[in-house]
C-alpha cells in the first residue's frame, strides 16, 4: 500500500503544473495494479491480517470486524495459530488512502477550470459531488482522500464510492464482503473448549474396577461464532461429537462414548457396577499404577450455510493412580 501510495503521490505532484487531477484518478474507480489481492491473503491466510497484492492492499479492512456468539468460543487477537489453511477469496472491491487534504485540493483547483477534449468537458467534473469537502479540507492532514479500487479478478459490482475523506481513526467506507469471508474469518478466530473430565473411583481407581468417566464442555456441546461487518454477517456453529479415551498401562478403554461421556448421573456409576464390569465409558485397569493416564478427546464438527470446514480436535488428560486388592482379583 505505501508503494501504490507513494507513486500516486509523485504523479500528482508531477501533474500539477496541468492541473488535471483526472489524469491521476480519471472518471471511474481505480483499478488494481497486477492480480490484486491474492485468495487466502486475508486473515485466515498467508497474510495473517492483511491482504495484499504486492501493489494493492486492503490491510485496513479485516480490523473492523466484530466478533460475538458463545462466550469464551472465540478469540478477538489474531487467528488461531495451526488452524488448517482455508483459501480466503478477496472483495470485489476495496477503499485505500491516496491524498491528503491539501494535496487532493491542489490537483483538483488546478483541473476544476479546465476543459478538455473535442467536446470541452471539464476533467474535475466527477467529484462536483465532493466540491465542498475538497474545500473545507483544503489545509487538514488529521484525515485521507480514499479512493476505491477494483479487483479485475473477483466478479461482482462495486458499491463504494469513487472517493470518500476518511478522518484518522475512522473506518473507510467498507465493501460488501461475501459471507464467505466472514465466515472463514469467525471460523479461523473459534476457541473452542476441551472436554474436563470427572472419573469415578474419584481419588484412586483399582485393578478389574471399571473407572467411569463423564465429561464436561464449558458452555456446551453446540457453540457458535458470528462474524459482522457492516450489514453482513456469518455464523460458525460447532458441534461437539464423540468423546474417544485412550489410557497408559494395561487394560482397556471403553469408547467411543456421547460427548458428555458415561449416561450415568455424573459422578455415579450404577449401583452394580462390580469388580468384571464394563463401563458404557471409562477404563479398567489391569495393572496397578502411580500415575496412570486417562486421554479424552472429541472433535469439534464445523457447520455454516457457507460450505464446511475442517474438524476443530480437542484433548485432555488426567492423571490417577491405580491399586490392586487382592480381594478384587480372586
Amino acid at each position: 500500500m505505501r508503494h501504490r501510495r507513494s507513486v500516486r503521490v509523485l504523479l500528482a505532484l508531477a501533474a500539477a503544473s496541468s492541473g488535471l487531477l483526472a489524469s491521476l484518478l480519471a472518471a471511474g474507480p481505480a483499478q488494481a495494479g497486477g492480480p490484486g489481492p491474492a485468495a487466502g491473503s486475508g486473515p485466515a491466510g498467508s497474510g495473517g491480517m492483511t491482504g495484499c497484492s504486492g501493489q494493492s492492499c486492503y490491510a485496513d479492512l479485516w480490523k473492523y470486524i466484530q466478533l460475538s456468539g458463545t462466550p469464551g468460543a472465540y478469540t478477538t487477537g489474531p487467528g488461531v495459530a495451526g488452524r488448517p489453511y482455508v483459501t480466503l477469496p478477496p472483495p470485489p472491491c476495496y477503499m485505500e488512502p491516496m491524498f491528503s487534504g491539501p494535496q487532493f485540493y491542489q490537483l483538483w483547483k488546478q483541473g476544476s477550470g479546465q476543459n478538455v477534449g473535442p467536446s470541452g468537458v471539464n476533467p474535475e467534473s466527477a467529484y462536483q459531488h465532493w466540491v465542498q469537502q475538497i474545500k473545507s479540507n483544503r489545509g487538514n492532514t488529521n484525515g485521507y482522500w480514499w479512493t476505491s479500487v477494483i479487483n479485475l479478478q473477483v466478479p461482482g459490482g462495486c458499491t463504494l464510492p469513487l472517493i470518500a475523506w476518511v478522518p484518522n481513526g475512522t473506518p473507510p467506507p467498507l465493501p460488501q464482503v461475501p459471507a464467505l469471508d466472514l465466515a472463514i474469518y469467525a471460523y479461523d478466530h473459534m476457541t473452542l473448549p476441551p472436554p474436563q473430565l470427572t472419573v469415578n473411583p474419584v481419588t484412586r481407581s483399582y485393578v478389574s474396577l471399571p473407572t467411569y468417566v463423564w465429561a464436561a464442555l464449558r458452555n456446551g456441546t453446540t457453540q457458535q461464532v458470528t462474524a459482522t461487518l457492516g450489514a453482513q454477517s456469518a455464523t460458525v456453529v460447532a458441534k461437539a461429537g464423540q468423546l474417544s479415551l485412550t489410557m497408559t498401562g494395561p487394560g482397556t478403554a471403553y469408547s467411543p462414548c456421547p460427548a458428555t461421556g458415561s449416561s450415568s448421573p455424573v459422578g455415579h456409576p450404577p449401583a452394580n457396577s462390580g469388580p468384571g464390569t464394563k463401563p458404557d465409558c471409562g477404563v479398567v485397569f489391569s495393572a496397578p499404577s502411580t500415575a496412570a493416564t486417562i486421554s479424552a478427546s472429541l472433535s469439534w464438527g464445523i457447520t455454516s450455510n457457507y460450505g464446511g470446514f475442517p474438524a476443530i480436535p480437542v484433548a485432555t488428560n488426567q492423571t490417577v493412580s491405580v491399586a490392586e486388592i487382592q480381594g478384587l482379583n480372586s
